[in-house]
């Protein structure tokens, strides 16, 4: 099941929005400390046996479609 197209444009179009985001995010909680940071998230997360687990998970997901997988 694909809900992209297989066009690269679409899915640099796509990586340039989410780091865009993450950008955004990191600006806008470094300016207001009540807001928490990447850092406090991914400390919060790693208090939790379940969410620890989760983020490997996920990690190694990431690290798949970057790095492992080719496009024809």
């Amino acid at each position: 099941m694909t809900f992209l197209p297989a066009d690269r444009s679409a899915n640099l179009v796509l990586w340039v929005v989410v780091w865009s985001l993450v950008l955004l995010w990191v600006v806008v909680t470094a300016r207001s400390p009540a807001l928490p940071n990447l850092v406090d998230l991914v400390r919060f997360v790693r208090r939790f046996w379940l969410l620890r687990w989760a983020l490997l998970a996920f990690w190694i997901w990431l690290g798949w479609h970057l790095f492992v997988r080719t496009t024809a």
